[in-house]
């Protein structure tokens, strides 16, 4: 708790053990490399982040920041969007799953886990995710932004939307950011991830709201992290005006495109810096749907002030500051409903 809020950070990151990841792998896979792709020194030698690697430290940082309920999602694994052999992406997101419950149990009233889903590959995407929920307590399911095979709103697809549906968990959109690195179109890393999240949630932001996935599953929570909230008003009206002269490509749409973004079904996340976070309030006619992202212990992440970065905010009232902190958080992830709030 910081200054009277509760903070559930919907965005917050481990850094893996690969070790004791390696352990719960089928050993036939152990000796595959876990990378992904498109590693890149981004802390600059250890100069930018936080260095973790164990519960009791995140702990740690969490009690410095105030954090009261962590959602923890992956590092390595960010990457393994390119995998193609659908196997070893199986069995690598089902070591990283297991050993994440392990990772949580440390503290299991404070750490939560979601879930990442090999998408190569969807009958065992939900399978995973049900075991995951069922089995292993996860809170949520993660998955990639790009998958090479398949878009986001492929009837393959829909098992696994059902899926999250009927456990009431959210699905969640998160990005590596070096997607875009697959086009060549940039020469530094600079380039490349100052543009790569924010497009990759606006693309998979396309795909879901025009293939109709909100429409498919009305009781589905979806969230598009880590990629800024500033380009919401911008596509939401993009769509609107595409969908007016091509209507007929999104035929299971039964109302504009920026109906879907302030359906209270459809989640953000906000970094406690952006200034635009008012804009987007307004545009969306309400500060429900925005969740706070710590991003920690990444390189670019705002610890040890992230939360304090909010809680001091001239331009948001308490009570967009107690929603977008904890209570919005509990409505993406419906587990997290009965943490309880401070008086």
């Amino acid at each position: 708790m910081r200054d009277g809020f509760l903070i559930i950070d919907s965005d917050g990151h481990v850094h893996e053990d690969e070790e004791a990841l390696r352990r719960h792998m089928d050993p036939r896979f152990r000796n595959y490399p876990m990378r992904g792709v498109g590693f890149v020194d981004r802390s600059v030698g250890g100069k930018f982040g936080q260095k973790t690697g164990t519960p009791q430290i995140q702990v740690a940082d969490m009690d410095v920041e105030g954090i009261d309920v962590a959602v923890l999602y992956t590092t390595t694994l960010l990457g393994t969007w390119a995998l193609r052999d659908q196997a070893f992406s199986v069995a690598l997101h089902r070591a990283y799953n297991d050993w994440l419950a392990e990772y949580c149990s440390y503290m299991p009233d404070r750490l939560k886990g979601v879930c990442v889903l090999p998408m190569v590959d969807p009958e065992e995407s939900a399978r995973e995710l049900e075991r995951s929920v069922t089995q292993l307590g996860h809170v949520g399911a993660m998955v990639h932004t790009f998958v090479y095979n398949h878009q986001l709103d492929d009837p393959c697809f829909d098992d696994l939307y059902a899926c999250a549906q009927q456990y009431n968990v959210p699905i969640t959109f998160h990005a590596q950011g070096s997607e875009i690195e697959r086009f060549d179109r940039f020469n530094t890393f600079l380039q490349e991830h100052t543009v790569g999240h924010t497009i990759e949630q606006m693309t998979a932001c396309t795909q879901v709201i025009y293939g109709g996935i909100p429409e498919k599953f009305p009781e589905l929570n979806l969230a598009f992290l880590e990629g800024m909230v500033g380009w919401i008003p911008m596509l939401a009206e993009r769509m609107d005006e595409e969908y007016e002269h091509r209507s007929f490509e999104a035929p299971l749409l039964t109302k504009e495109p920026s109906e879907y973004f302030k359906s209270g079904r459809i989640f953000f996340g906000a970094e406690s810096e952006e200034w635009m976070i008012p804009t987007v309030i307004k545009y969306l006619g309400s500060d429900q749907t925005m969740v706070y992202s710590s991003d920690y212990p990444h390189w670019d992440g705002a610890f040890p002030n992230s939360t304090k970065g909010l809680t001091e905010r001239s331009d948001l009232t308490d009570q967009n500051k107690r929603n977008i902190l904890g209570g919005n958080a509990q409505r993406l992830y419906p587990a997290l409903a009965k943490v309880p709030t401070p008086v």
